[in-house]
């Protein structure tokens, strides 16, 4: 009974925080810390935990320019609420890096706490620990794991032509100089898993054409030009999409005709996704979905 009362009081807590902003970072830190306590005494349960990881991820969905980091860091929520009796305790490290890039997020990424980040011997956490201490590096490796369905392809590549339209490489900046290396890496996620649903269906043709695109654009491409050949690959991988049978039934008849010619002058041009809001709804019910 004790333990019950320490997890509804705490889970109170966490709910004052289910919109939290970078204004209350330094409170939501603390109830971080507070759920550090409990797990160390064995005393947090898997309901109180998901509701911070909640929390943590919606402040990373309305608040930061990560995607890619996103899907790490949820990765490791879920595959510790999916073994929690196994994995519980990683919480408190988990956590205490969920801290670090508050800190970040809350200086504009003026501090450097990177050092502080160090492996633990489990691929997904060393995966969320490597994507933080890499946050600056446009080539590095991307964790081979996620949801392959057409739908949540689909999605995905509605939240990139998002993220597209509002980086600007004229005026890079600490903070956008992250969010263009996140970019780089959620494309290359995207087409890992597209490479991985094409291997299912046996689709050696259009295999050959995503590998084509995840090659050429891992060399030393100028940014602008690196940037125009992901926007050709969105336009390659949405048409392909919009033909197979999950896709084509649902979507809105303009979204099935997209023309691939003119990609390359995308970014030029700003063009709004047309389905944003409906791919921000549908990407964060998959990230919680198992919470």
């Amino acid at each position: 009974m004790a333990n019950e009362n320490k997890n509804k009081l705490i889970q109170d807590k966490i709910n004052e925080f289910s919109s939290f902003t970078k204004k209350d970072i330094d409170e939501y830190i603390k109830v971080g810390k507070q759920l550090i306590n409990l797990s160390i005494n064995q005393n947090l349960d898997k309901n109180t935990f998901s509701y911070y990881c909640r929390n943590y991820c919606n402040f990373l969905i309305n608040h930061s320019d990560f995607n890619y980091l996103l899907e790490v860091q949820s990765n490791v929520n879920s595959e510790i609420i999916k073994n929690y009796s196994e994995y519980d305790g990683m919480i408190p490290r988990v956590i205490i890096i969920n801290n670090i890039l508050l800190e970040l997020i809350k200086s504009e990424f003026q501090i450097d706490n990177y050092s502080q980040l160090k492996g633990h011997s489990w691929i997904h956490l060393d995966a969320y620990i490597d994507t933080l201490k890499n946050i600056k590096n446009r080539n590095n490796e991307i964790l081979k794991f996620g949801d392959h369905r057409h739908m949540r392809i689909w999605v995905d590549i509605k939240v990139l032509e998002d993220r597209i339209s509002k980086l600007s490489l004229n005026s890079l900046n600490t903070k956008s100089e992250i969010a263009f290396c996140d970019l780089l890496r959620f494309f290359d996620w995207i087409s890992y898993r597209l490479l991985v649903l094409l291997k299912e269906n046996n689709d050696i043709k259009f295999t050959k054409t995503v590998s084509f695109y995840v090659k050429k654009s891992s060399r030393n491409l100028k940014d602008l030009s690196r940037l125009n050949l992901i926007n050709e690959a969105i336009g390659v991988y949405q048409n392909y999409l919009s033909k197979q049978k999950e896709l084509k039934d649902i979507l809105p008849k303009e979204e099935t005709k997209i023309k691939v010619s003119n990609r390359t002058e995308i970014f030029e041009k700003k063009v709004i996704p047309t389905v944003l809001a409906v791919g921000t709804v549908l990407i964060s019910g998959v990230i919680y979905k198992v919470l």
